[in-house]
């Protein structure tokens, strides 16, 4: 097993070389009138997933004109009230490349055209459409759309991707912009954290992890931390930031590699992946102490389950500390300009008994067989290949408020799976469960996260992304529909109403202009829903305007008006 790693250890680097050598630094357009300043880059670490491009600044405003990187054609266009927003994506045939242009206020005239035709076609906001080559051809520099804040943005920018033509796999961009973004500070260390990995090791003060103070030397490039004591297998975290010049934005970092004692045990070094190992990112950080504090601590030892292309590891990154002594571990930081900090870490050997962990009361989930969790009224099936790595799992079964079945709590931290489990819960008997769903139970039962499912014959089934603790609870609320100066809605032309639902959320949304579809534009992060009187389509005068919201669990509200235009 362990030449198996070391040859696939071998191959990553190899694989690794070769795609780093292979990304070009080949000239392309800005897509901006003016400099290029980041709020976000390359595979930062974000929720439940890698950053796939980079955010640029758009000075805090919208509407900024978008312009094609290279020559190519619009290859397809997309609007949602979640995600990219309204987003557009230019084929580069010459340069082997897509490029993506994300959070966009709106589309260029030919393209806008096209997309609000497709929207009344499918009578939805919603639309996700391919294009042919000649259809919306492009030069450099052409304008393509223009900066927003639609769908998930966290505020005015535009997030730019570059992908591979042929596999849609997502490359840094900063790897073609470099010359045109300021970089020569280093990344900082926020944190060091060691692990008593599996049962099979220990380190001191907290026996399954504990963190260590820095101290920085030679102004940052050099960070010691407190000597650890500890005992055979230890695993490193390291919660760190990049920085650039002039802004006050922190990055995630382009390069973590770990020497102990001389010998290289684990590389990160993210240039491309492919969208499906995305959320790999649940394995490469600490997962429990993201979901507990929303904090990104970036492990150096990997589990045997995680794929991730850009993580290459030796004795999967874990010491061995076998000897009384010291062992001496560097981990380097770099970002993709080189500048570069090194934290330097002692782990002094303490011989220990290691006492294996107890297993009664639960049930062995191996992470390269399928498995099955049957507790009380409880059944959880995962299929094979679905954990990073083993665990030993015992649920507890206790009553819980404002639930309709027993809830099923995992004892322990959260644990991240690499793809849907089916899970199945019986409801108390007698209960009506039409607006039922499987929730997760969060922050020791304060919060309940919808997850929905399907209802039949006393039992409630979904399929969860994680595995935690869980019960069936009834959303029985309809949504909130709230007009927003509708005094005002004829003279601006103008319909404006805000909608939300506190439990299920919304699932969908239908506007009408006496009883016809019309195109009510939704974003979700502020729950305003707008119409624009569109002349063309609605002649002047008196008109029922109607907004229909259903949730997630199937409760709808409608909400009618009459408006003069």
């Amino acid at each position: 097993m362990e030449a198996l790693m070391l040859g696939r250890f071998i191959y990553i680097c190899v694989l690794c070389g070769c795609i780093f050598g292979s990304v070009s630094a080949q000239e392309l357009g800005n897509p901006t009138d003016y400099g290029i300043e980041l709020s976000g880059g390359f595979c930062d670490l974000r929720g439940a997933h890698f950053h796939a491009g980079i955010d640029i600044r758009t000075g805090g405003v919208e509407g900024r004109a978008v312009r094609a990187v290279a020559d190519g054609y619009v290859s397809r266009a997309s609007v949602s009230a979640v995600g990219y927003g309204r987003a557009v994506y230019v084929s580069h045939p010459g340069d082997s490349l897509i490029s993506v242009y994300g959070h966009l206020r709106g589309f260029a005239p030919g393209l806008a055209g096209l997309v609000e035709a497709r929207q009344y076609g499918e009578e939805s906001f919603g639309v996700d459409f391919d294009l042919a080559p000649g259809d919306i051809p492009v030069r450099r520099g052409d304008i393509i759309g223009y900066s927003g804040n639609s769908g998930s943005s966290g505020g005015p920018h535009l997030h730019l991707e570059l992908r591979r033509l042929r596999s849609n796999e997502p490359l840094d961009p900063l790897a073609y912009y470099k010359a045109m973004v300021r970089d020569g500070r280093r990344p900082e260390a926020l944190g060091v954290r060691a692990y008593g990995v599996g049962g099979r090791g220990w380190v001191a003060r907290g026996g399954e992890r504990v963190d260590l103070g820095l101290k920085s030397e030679g102004g940052g490039a050099v960070v010691r931390t407190d000597t650890v004591v500890a005992w055979g297998e230890v695993g490193l975290a390291v919660r760190a930031v990049d920085r650039m010049d002039g802004t006050g934005f922190g990055y995630g970092l382009k390069e973590v590699a770990v020497v102990a004692d001389g010998v290289e045990t684990f590389r990160y070094r993210p240039e491309v992946f492919a969208f499906g190992e995305s959320g790999f990112i649940n394995s490469c950080i600490d997962f429990g102490e993201w979901k507990a504090s929303g904090r990104f601590w970036l492990k150096t030892f990997t589990e045997p389950g995680n794929g991730t292309r850009f993580v290459a590891s030796r004795g999967r990154g874990i010491i061995d500390v076998r000897e009384e002594r010291d062992y001496d571990v560097r981990i380097v930081l770099k970002d993709i300009y080189g500048n570069g900090t090194e934290v330097r870490v002692v782990l002094r050997g303490e011989r220990r008994e290691l006492k294996s962990e107890r297993k009664d009361g639960g049930v062995q989930l191996r992470w390269y067989e399928a498995g099955r969790v049957e507790v009380g009224g409880m059944r959880l099936e995962l299929e094979e290949g679905c954990l990073y790595d083993s665990h030993y799992i015992r649920y507890d079964v206790e009553e819980g408020q404002g639930v309709i079945s027993k809830v099923y709590r995992l004892k322990g931290d959260p644990v991240a799976l690499k793809f849907g489990a089916g899970i199945e819960i019986m409801v108390d008997g007698g209960v009506e469960i039409g607006r039922a769903g499987i929730v997760r139970i969060e922050r020791g039962g304060s919060r309940m996260v919808w997850i929905g499912g399907r209802r039949g014959d006393g039992v409630v089934a979904a399929t969860v992304g994680e595995l935690g603790s869980f019960a069936v609870a009834v959303d029985s609320v309809c949504p909130v529909i709230v007009p927003v100066g509708e005094a005002s809605w004829g003279a601006k032309g103008e319909v404006r109403m805000r909608i939300g639902d506190g439990f299920s959320g919304v699932g969908s949304l239908r506007g009408e202009i006496d009883g016809r579809f019309a195109l009510f534009e939704y974003d979700a992060k502020s729950g305003m829903v707008s119409y624009r009187y569109d002349r063309s389509r609605v002649a002047p005068g008196v008109h029922r305007v109607a907004l229909r919201v259903a949730d997630r669990a199937g409760n709808v509200s409608l909400k009618e008006f009459t408006v003069r235009f």
